[in-house]
């Protein structure tokens, strides 16, 4: 966040605290860390000290704990792995240099989280005290949401007959679902809907040249390559290489019919099935994190699609297991990766055989 030039600051102590995953125990504590963060043990837990000057609490808080997380990812690449615990009591903002204001008007309530009314000012300071001394308020909801388990325990009955396929999907899922960073979660989403399609490595000159035509349009392209002189062998070897291996079907008419076949009644967010413009922009949005930063977060609704369509294909997919496994046949709605490209292989090669054809799967 970047806070303007001549804006007044205030100065605010965050403690963040996180919680080991596995048994971790962090020990050689340094006086203080980079920033004047210090560092507190207990027990299996850690506590992070985070001055730092804001114009408010809010913006305080999120750069206290920015700076945190940074810390914590720097451990788990020693393979310590520390989640924030939000739920302890020693998880807070205050100020550091605060003055108690004695004359004049109340000052205006510093909110670090939440929201409060005026009404709920003259509930929590009604003579103004707190915010006279400089009280960084928090307001958080104490509430949970009931997930009934029965539809749940039903899929997991079918698990002695998952797939290495669904079973990997689920493992990558579960683990978005337990990350706290959005981009972890998005970035797990596309790779668990990418594994649930599969991906098919036949590639498009297999199908449409035999062996002797592509040999011949390798010497061809590679003669012609050679009159550029601005490239190099090995430019020219990787220009080729990445032509010969071009798969037969794309990873995004792929992507979509899987889930547009699986999904074909979904109703709120999910009515209408996605359109490859929506994948192609979850696809371009986990290569962008992966090799140039973060993507582009902007349009929160069609991530959360993305979130909802994958956890909805994994439970169609969970329930046909049980179906197949109660002796029943698949729902007509299974997006069966063989059948879809029986499906679309004459588009792409009259060529093709049947039987190459069933053998396929969706490239991705």
């Amino acid at each position: 966040m970047v806070i303007e030039a001549g804006t007044n600051l205030r100065g605010y102590m965050v403690t963040v605290v996180g919680r080991a995953v596995e048994g971790n125990r962090l020990s050689d504590l340094p006086e203080a860390l980079h920033l004047g963060v210090e560092l507190e043990l207990s027990e299996e837990k850690v506590l992070l000290h985070v001055p730092v000057q804001a114009p408010n609490g809010a913006v305080a808080l999120s750069t206290g704990r920015s700076i945190a997380e940074d810390f914590f990812r720097v451990l788990g690449s020693s393979h310590s792995a520390y989640l924030i615990d939000l739920e302890d009591e020693r998880d807070k903002i205050t100020r550091t240099d605060a003055v108690y204001v004695s004359e004049g008007p109340v000052p205006e309530a510093d909110v670090a989280e939440g929201g409060i009314t005026e009404h709920g000012l003259q509930w929590l300071d009604p003579e103004g005290e707190a915010r006279r001394a400089g009280r960084v308020f928090r307001i958080r909801a104490a509430g949970y949401v009931t997930h009934p388990v029965t539809a749940d325990a039903r899929r997991f009955g079918g698990r002695e007959r998952w797939s290495p396929r669904l079973r990997s999907g689920l493992s990558l899922y579960w683990a978005a679902q337990c990350s706290i960073d959005h981009q972890v979660r998005f970035v797990l989403g596309v790779a668990t809907l990418e594994i649930l399609a599969e991906r098919n490595a036949e590639k498009l000159l297999a199908i449409r040249l035999d062996g002797p035509r592509r040999k011949a349009l390798r010497r061809s392209l590679q003669a012609a390559l050679k009159s550029f002189e601005e490239l190099t062998t090995e430019d020219i070897a990787r220009l080729l290489q990445r032509l010969m291996d071009t798969q037969a079907f794309g990873a995004t008419p792929a992507l979509t019919h899987y889930l547009n076949h699986l999904i074909p009644d979904g109703s709120g967010d999910l009515a209408g099935g996605v359109t490859e413009d929506e994948i192609r922009s979850w696809t371009q949005g986990r290569g962008s994190y992966l090799h140039a930063g973060p993507p582009d977060q902007s349009d929160v609704a069609s991530l959360n699609r993305l979130n909802l369509f994958v956890g909805e294909a994994l439970r169609r997919e969970l329930d046909q297991v049980v179906r197949q496994s109660n002796g029943l046949e698949p729902s007509a709605e299974l997006g069966s990766t063989e059948q879809w490209v029986q499906d679309v292989t004459p588009q792409v090669s009259k060529a093709a055989s049947s039987s190459d054809a069933a053998a396929g799967a969706p490239a991705v």
